[in-house]
């Protein structure tokens, strides 16, 4: 019952790959990505994130999974100074287990294509 990549669900303006997600599309993605491959190994590879206020509401849905995430790709994710306290908070969460991110790919983080791994 697999349904074909970008099924009949979304609305007939296809999104451009590069548009922003705003706080509630940003949660959308996690959902999708979730209901796709499962919860534990997240990415959110390509999707830039519109700012704080859409990495908290990411990180925020992220913090509800179960089974909770270990790994979380943000590769191009187009993360701010504001995103990054949101991701610091979320790092710290006691519920929050990710043992493995990924934020190649965000230059407003000084991170240019380098494979930066992050210590929670």
């Amino acid at each position: 019952a697999m349904e074909p990549r970008g099924g009949s669900t979304q609305p007939t303006r296809r999104r451009k790959r590069g548009d922003p997600l705003t706080p509630a599309q940003a949660v959308e993605a996690v959902r999708a990505r979730v209901a796709a491959n499962g919860s534990e190994r997240l990415s959110l590879k390509g999707r830039t994130l519109d700012g704080p206020a859409a990495v908290r509401a990411a990180c925020d849905a992220i913090l509800a999974l179960h089974p909770p995430t270990v790994t979380l790709n943000l590769t191009g994710a187009e993360v701010c100074r504001g995103g990054a306290d949101a991701l610091a908070d979320f790092l710290m969460n006691e519920r929050c287990v990710v043992e493995e991110l990924c934020l190649v790919d965000n230059p407003r983080l000084g991170v240019h294509m380098a494979d930066t791994g992050v210590a929670a």
